[in-house]
């Protein structure tokens, strides 16, 4: 789980509790994010506040990993309900 904000730690107690091999390496650096994006299997876009667009969502669009995402901000200018994701 890449990113950080303030659920970060409620998320790494949850994981331990449940015993889910997690990772929270925090903010990635493009090399790191795009060595992530292409072992992952899709893209969990979290954000709540009307983000203004979230630019992962095309570079794992551009990888072919679907994202599934809140109805929020300019999340619908990259994410198509359906074709290449779930909002």
């Amino acid at each position: 789980m890449a990113g950080d904000g303030p659920q970060r730690l409620t998320w790494e107690r949850l994981a331990s509790n449940e015993r889910i091999d997690a990772k929270f390496p925090g903010w990635l650096d493009p090399a790191e994010r795009q060595a992530a994006l292409s072992r992952a299997t899709v893209l969990a876009v979290p954000s709540v506040w009307p983000e203004p667009f979230g630019l992962v969502g095309l570079e794992a669009a551009a990888m072919g990993v679907p994202a599934v995402a809140f109805d929020t901000g300019g999340i619908r200018q990259w994410l198509r309900h359906g074709a290449s994701g779930l909002l």
